[in-house]
């Protein structure tokens, strides 16, 4: 089973995305915090799986942006792909940010992305 992992410091915007993925019949998991989605995928690699996709927020808060968080959590998981998100267009000029998803956006836009990243 496909699974995702989607970490935004802003929790109604993570549960959105979360709750939307579940209504398509993908497993994702919500984190608001770079503690939290490490606990999580510690958690999940004891127990045999791996997360497919992680979308992150490229400004999370606490000093870490997106891309560090995404660096430290593929250490933990290295089959992870990253698709990130932002409501900053100056992000858009980071080099490392393949895939990139604009706050705010459509749902439709996310499952776009979704299957840019892992056609069938």
């Amino acid at each position: 089973m496909f699974q995702l992992l989607v970490l935004d410091d802003e929790v109604m915007i993570g549960e959105l995305v979360c709750a939307y993925l579940r209504s398509v019949k993908i497993s994702a998991f919500g984190c608001a915090t770079l503690q939290e989605a490490s606990r999580f995928l510690d958690s999940f690699s004891q127990k045999g799986a791996q997360v497919d996709l992680l979308i992150v927020d490229f400004g999370l808060e606490g000093g870490m942006n997106g891309r560090d968080a995404a660096r430290y959590l593929l250490e933990l998981n290295p089959g992870m792909k990253t698709l990130y998100m932002t409501g900053r267009s100056e992000d858009s000029r980071e080099k490392t940010m393949e895939h990139v998803l604009y706050k705010p956006f459509q749902m439709d836009e996310l499952m776009q992305k979704i299957r840019e990243m892992f056609p069938v």
